[in-house]
């Protein structure tokens, strides 16, 4: 007979840990809803796959097999590749998720379940002992797809990630192949995956909560600190300093309210964010003021990043003014940062101008 204490002892630290953070996210508002939505249900999912590979292995120790082994089993088939898709969630968090990337884990699922009854996926013999069925490795199959999607994503997003987060990203698939892979193939070894996914969880929480000191809480831009610690990074290389400046922000909060304000402060912001010219970094340096910094750009890259942004904007009804200065090593960097905020300013007469013209 297994001992139950023994399990649960066996888990402390991943149960700790787990209990731990979940009320540190419940309790900090630091990040969006969003994310903190998707770092509970993380844990969540973790605490359900602990007790079920508690209650599993106590199970295994019976002489016969029972319907709740089944249960458990397909438990922990179907929730280990659901916690890969919450970490994607999390990854494109200024994104709206696609729903049908749970469409495997709905797949996945019927087939565990079911599995009772056809043993497609796995089943036990007349002595309890654990068997797979034709689909045994679907579950890791499914996880592995997942991973690389993720790792797929952060490849194509790395622009918008700061290295913190690319390692950690890095960081989580190596350690989960590694516990997947051990916990399949080594007896004795039963809990690694779920403690290689709290302390993911825990590792990646800790990285983006750090990350909110850096960032504009309105917009999640780099702020105008991240700006400076940026610029100073690449000084000894060519930069392509833009300054922009959003137009009609006090009209907007004038006739509509701040709310409005807000509302298009943040549709500017996710304009930098996504479509934002490769190389480009985005940041809010004020209150409708923003910059972007292009390491060994040309003026004819930022020019290229001013049209594309004109043209993300508009599909907002967004207008903006744009000024460009390129840094060379051995120029004072704030004199471009002026000489950029001259050629917007010059832009914004310009669009006044027009903009008198039509009234």
């Amino acid at each position: 007979m297994i001992d139950v204490a023994r399990l649960i002892l066996e888990n402390f630290t991943t149960l700790c840990l787990a209990i731990g953070l979940g009320i540190i996210i419940s309790t900090n508002q630091n990040l969006d809803k969003k994310t903190n939505r998707s770092f509970v249900a993380f844990v969540a999912i973790v605490l359900v796959l602990v007790f079920a590979d508690i209650t599993d292995s106590y199970l295994a120790g019976l002489t016969e097999p029972s319907v709740l082994r089944y249960i458990t089993s397909a438990i922990g088939y179907t929730l280990r590749p659901a916690s890969m898709v919450i970490f994607i969630s999390i990854l494109t968090r200024r994104k709206r998720t696609n729903v049908a990337i749970w469409i495997p884990i709905v797949i996945l699922a019927v087939i565990a379940f079911t599995s009772y009854f056809t043993h497609i996926m796995f089943w036990f013999s007349p002595n309890n002992y654990f068997m797979r069925g034709p689909f045994g490795y679907l579950s890791h199959i499914v996880s592995a797809a997942y991973l690389l999607t993720l790792v797929i994503m952060t490849i194509k997003m790395h622009r918008h990630l700061t290295s913190g987060e690319i390692f950690t990203v890095v960081y989580i698939a190596v350690i989960c192949v590694i516990a997947t892979v051990a916990e399949s193939k080594l007896a004795g070894y039963k809990f690694l995956v779920s403690g290689a996914m709290i302390t993911s969880c825990a590792l990646y929480y800790v990285v983006l909560y750090i990350e909110t000191y850096r960032r504009d809480p309105l917009t999640g831009l780099m702020n105008r600190k991240s700006f400076y610690i940026d610029a100073n990074r690449m000084r000894n290389k060519s930069i392509a300093v833009i300054s922009i400046d959003m137009n009609g922000l006090k009209e907007i909060n004038d006739n509509f309210g701040h709310s409005a304000g807000d509302m298009a402060l943040q549709n500017m912001g996710n304009a930098m964010f996504v479509n934002g010219g490769e190389g480009f970094l985005a940041y809010r340096v004020g209150g409708d003021e923003f910059m972007a910094l292009g390491k060994g750009k040309t003026a004819e890259a930022c020019q290229a990043y001013i049209d594309e942004m004109r043209t993300a904007l508009a599909k907002d009804d967004i207008m903006a003014s744009f000024g460009c200065a390129i840094y060379n090593s051995g120029d004072n960097f704030d004199d471009i940062c002026n000489l950029a905020d001259v050629l917007m300013y010059k832009d914004k007469k310009q669009y006044n101008h027009r903009r008198s013209n039509r009234t």
